[in-house]
């Protein structure tokens, strides 16, 4: 089974940067459950102790159109089960 939950918005640097330390902070303790906001829903996760961590940078040149820049953070991980 796989159920992937999406939503997209455009955010302002400083609301970037707030989803991210709450999303951070749902890391912090070792031992419970995260709660990970998705939109207007929130999705409940249990990561182990250690999680694989991949950044992605890309940057692109467009002869028309505009230039783009993007960041890809990707967090997996098997369930804890525990």
């Amino acid at each position: 089974m796989s159920d992937t939950t999406e939503f997209e918005s455009e955010l302002s640097r400083n609301e970037v940067a707030e989803y991210l330390r709450e999303l951070a902070g749902e890391f912090v303790d070792d031992e419970s459950p995260m709660t990970v906001p998705v939109g207007n829903k929130e999705v409940t996760l249990r990561p182990p102790p250690t999680v694989s961590c991949e950044t992605t940078v890309t940057e692109r040149s467009s002869l028309i159109g505009n230039d783009r820049e993007e960041v890809t953070v990707t967090l997996s991980w098997a369930p804890d089960t525990d």
